[in-house]
C-alpha cells in the first residue's frame, strides 16, 4: 500500500451552482482510490450529493462522509489521524463562508467554472480573497464544449482568456460536457471506472495528473492512460498556443 508522509487536502469550490464540483470530487476520489491511496470525500454540501453517489458503490474502501457546518477542522484532524492519504472537500454553492473555510483547510483549492458569462462573473470575489490570503489555488474549467476538427470553440477560448486574467494558474486540462460523467455518477462509479476507454476517462487522468503535480504527490503506479497528461486530448489548442506565447500566464 502506497502511503503519503502526510495527508493532503483538496477543496473544490465555486460560488455558482451547477459548476460540477461533485462530479470532480467523486471522479478524483475514485481515481486516487484506484491508485491505492486511502481517500475520503468530506461532503460539506447540505444536499449530500457525494454521499448519495457513494450509496451506489460496493464496499471498497473509498469513504464518503458528511461533514457538518463548523466541524471541518476536527473532521480533517480525525481523517489524518486515521491514516488517510487524501481528503477531498466537496463544498456547497453560494456559501462563501464554507468555501473559504475549506480553502483555508486545503493544501490546494480548485475553483471550478463553466465557460459561461454568469459563472465567470461570480468568480471575482473568491479569486480576490484567495489571492489576498495567499492560499494555493488553481482554476479548472468544467463542462466545456468539445473541440470540433481540432478547434477549440470560441466560447471556451474567450472563457480561458478571462480566467487567465484573474492571475491564478489555470489547469491545462478540463472536463468536457460528456454524458459519461452523468451516467457513471448515477451508478456510484467514476467515468473511468464505467467507461475505461472513453474520452472522459482520459480527461480524468489528465486532471488527476495536474492536481497531483500541484500537490507534489508522486503516483504509486502508472495507470493504463497515464500518457493523457501530454496527449492531444488533454492539452487543448488554447492552452498550447498560450503557453508558447506566455509560459508563465498559465503555469503560475
Amino acid at each position: 500500500m502506497w502511503m503519503l508522509k502526510a495527508m493532503k487536502t483538496i477543496a473544490f469550490i465555486s460560488n455558482k451552482g451547477g459548476t460540477g464540483k461533485t462530479t470532480l470530487s467523486v471522479n478524483m476520489a475514485a481515481t486516487a482510490h484506484n491508485l491505492e491511496y486511502k481517500v475520503m470525500i468530506g461532503d460539506l454540501d447540505a444536499q449530500r450529493s457525494s454521499v448519495d453517489w457513494a450509496r451506489g458503490r460496493s464496499a471498497d474502501g473509498l469513504t464518503v462522509s458528511p461533514f457538518k457546518r463548523g466541524s471541518l477542522f476536527p473532521a480533517q484532524f480525525a481523517a489524518e489521524r486515521a491514516g488517510l492519504d487524501l481528503l477531498i472537500l466537496d463544498t456547497p454553492s453560494a456559501s462563501p463562508e464554507i468555501s473559504l473555510q475549506a480553502a483555508k483547510a486545503a493544501d490546494l483549492s480548485v475553483l471550478v467554472s463553466r465557460p459561461t458569462v454568469m459563472d465567470l462573473r461570480t468568480m471575482t470575489d473568491m479569486v480576490t480573497t484567495l489571492k489576498s490570503l495567499k492560499l494555493k489555488s488553481v482554476i479548472l474549467l468544467n463542462q466545456a464544449p468539445s473541440q470540433r476538427n481540432g478547434r477549440e470553440p470560441t466560447l471556451v477560448k474567450e472563457a480561458i482568456d478571462i480566467l487567465v486574467g484573474f492571475g491564478l494558474p489555470v489547469a491545462p486540462c478540463c472536463f468536457r460536457s460528456r454524458m459519461a460523467f452523468q451516467a457513471s455518477i448515477s451508478c456510484g462509479l467514476s467515468a473511468a471506472e464505467q467507461f475505461p476507454d472513453s474520452a472522459a476517462a482520459k480527461e480524468i487522468e489528465g486532471v488527476w495528473s495536474y492536481l497531483a503535480q500541484q500537490l507534489a504527490i508522486e503516483s504509486p503506479r502508472v495507470s493504463h492512460s497515464a500518457t493523457v497528461a501530454t496527449s492531444e486530448r488533454s492539452q487543448s489548442v488554447w492552452y498550447r498556443s498560450r503557453m508558447q506565447a506566455d509560459p508563465q500566464a498559465l503555469a503560475g
